[in-house]
């Protein structure tokens, strides 16, 4: 969970935001977000995944899988979703967002002032604070293409650094307690959705 992943096919970045088990098979599923692993809908199911991310591993990263299934991105959507069906030869860690925060399983909903973390592969393990909820019309640049997501969380960093950086996407959003809030996919020096 934090670390660089992206397609091979595009040479896409962004973060591992967690790991999930399908309730149909039981496979150990990775989440991101469409457009790190499927560029915004332009995906085929299957493409391989690697990790690091070309970006950040040279020639040869390491194929971790393929693309299992993404939620469609579209104008008025509320998710930018992603799931990598996993080598099962794969080890991985999937409890802990960081060394001292053991993911609980469970999702809450957003609530200004609710204080969350995430980790993610630019700027690691980041604190900050819900400022707003049901942001509307969010829009954001993904090669040549824009999209507007509404109904999202609004999140302001506690430092003077940013909660996120290009290539967080993706990443999981946590409250201290290891509580699941929402996944992040985009960002801006002062507020991150």
């Amino acid at each position: 969970i934090g670390l660089s992943v992206g397609m091979r096919k595009y040479e896409t970045v962004g973060t591992i935001g967690a790991f999930v088990r399908s309730r149909e098979t039981g496979r150990l599923l990775a989440l991101s977000n469409n457009h790190v692993l499927a560029l915004a809908n332009n995906g085929e199911l299957g493409d391989e995944i690697v990790q690091p991310a070309i970006a950040d591993g040279g020639t040869e990263p390491t194929a971790v899988g393929q693309l299992g299934s993404y939620h469609e991105l579209s104008d008025g959507g509320e998710i930018d979703a992603a799931l990598v069906e996993l080598d099962p030869l794969l080890e991985v860690n999937p409890g802990f967002i960081s060394e001292e925060v053991q993911l609980s399983g469970d999702i809450v909903t957003p609530q200004r002032n609710l204080s969350v973390i995430k980790s993610g592969r630019t700027t690691d393990l980041t604190a900050g604070r819900i400022t707003a909820i049901g942001v509307m019309n969010v829009a954001y640049l993904v090669g040549s293409q824009v999209f507007s997501l509404d109904n999202q969380i609004e999140i302001t960093s506690l430092s003077s650094t940013p909660f996120s950086a290009g290539g967080d996407s993706g990443a999981l959003v946590v409250t201290p307690e290891g509580h699941a809030v929402g996944l992040l996919f985009a960002g801006t020096r002062t507020v991150d959705n």
